[in-house]
């Protein structure tokens, strides 16, 4: 009765169809602990679309909206949930850009995540970006204004932005949340790491002219009075933790980068700093730079979106596999290389193993202190 999940219930009974099964798969992979399994999962999302699965998409907006998972998870581990919105979201994103008709049938459920759900920056931001790739191809139209208008507030401060040069921000060392937020006492902390604080709490605290200390706060806020969790400062409380799932070093992160796996601790304070985020909106005004042209809030944001400016992925820029790595890289070196050209080096340029003639290109080889680059164009490409 204590192996695995404890005695048999119907909690534990997966779908009837085998769609909702193949759905609640691709859910626990979006919550992942792994950050490389949630790209995988976001690219199936995508995939989804892309190839037309629309019952599987329905179970998983099922599943977004709050629909049992049980079966698909150890009930033992902390779920992470919002991993799975946030990661749905990131794949429906990309995906309404090249099959806006396959998403379109959700925009209830976007329009929802996007105003009346809890206030978290990058949710919005990706249920924001989806809305509008569906309205800029026509779909949501008897809608469109209204929604165009509201959504052009959404991550937006709700109050005039405030002039201040950013090194002024904290003159008397403190700010006036930090004074309340060490008020508190230590009978209730949490233990964010010694990087989460500097690196990812001080840069959005910055936009809003609030401490560190004070975001820390109003993180603890959110988990105990919105999530109502008690998790605090033992690294045993974090059931993986406990079962040496993780390997060595792989939950480690420094100076703000992402660690490859998500321990509980850097879940709960990455989600907490995005709904921080959201609630500072609609009660404090963003700090203004009036040297720097640029937004502080806007650029603190991107800096988490994790697609390109203009929406795609990383991925989007894969090249074909790189031709076939040239002869002489093994050769040994000597000062006649540079000038042992000959016909069959065009040849092997403009000609691929395979018989393809190269219309188009640009690439350099380096190998020890020789260095090749080459350049094919002709009228056919331009």
């Amino acid at each position: 009765d204590t192996d695995g999940d404890g005695p048999w219930s119907s909690r534990l009974e997966p779908p009837s169809e085998i769609e909702g099964s193949v759905a609640g798969y691709i859910w626990s992979c979006l919550a992942a602990p792994r950050a490389s399994l949630r790209w995988e999962a976001a690219h199936v999302v995508r995939a989804l679309c892309t190839l037309g699965h629309k019952k599987v998409l329905d179970h998983l907006i099922m599943l977004a909206n709050g629909g049992s998972a049980d079966a698909f998870y150890d009930a033992r581990l902390h779920f992470y949930e919002l991993h799975a919105r946030q990661w749905l979201l990131i794949g429906l994103a990309r995906a309404a850009r090249d099959r806006p008709d396959l998403v379109a049938p959700y925009a209830n459920f976007l329009i929802k995540l996007t105003f009346d759900s809890e206030p978290h920056v990058l949710i919005r931001e990706f249920a924001k970006k989806t809305i509008l790739s569906l309205l800029d191809v026509g779909f949501l139209e008897s809608q469109a204004d209204d929604l165009r208008e509201r959504l052009s507030v959404i991550n937006v401060s709700k109050l005039p932005p405030v002039e201040s040069k950013s090194y002024q921000r904290f003159e008397n060392g403190k700010s006036d949340n930090e004074v309340d937020a060490d008020a508190g006492g230590d009978e209730d902390r949490f233990y964010f790491g010694i990087d989460i604080g500097p690196y990812w709490f001080a840069p959005l605290g910055r936009c809003f002219a609030m401490s560190q200390a004070s975001i820390e706060r109003e993180a603890l806020r959110v988990m105990r009075n919105d999530w109502k969790l008690s998790a605090g400062n033992r690294w045993d409380e974090d059931e993986r933790h406990r079962r040496k799932i993780f390997r060595d070093r792989e939950t480690w992160h420094s100076h703000g980068s992402y660690p490859r796996v998500d321990d509980l601790h850097f879940y709960l304070s990455y989600h907490a700093m995005m709904v921080v985020a959201g609630k500072l909106l609609e009660t404090t005004p963003v700090h203004h730079d009036p040297d720097d042209s640029e937004d502080e809030f806007h650029n603190w944001l991107y800096r988490h979106d994790l697609t390109r400016r203009d929406g795609g992925w990383l991925a989007d820029r894969r090249d074909p596999i790189p031709l076939e790595r040239p002869a002489w890289k093994d050769e040994t070196e000597n000062d006649e290389w540079r000038w042992s050209l000959a016909r069959y080096d065009f040849d092997r340029i403009l000609i691929t193993p395979d018989g393809r003639i190269n219309l188009w290109g640009h690439w350099t080889w380096n190998s020890g202190h020789r260095e090749e680059s080459i350049h094919v164009a002709s009228a056919l490409v331009s």
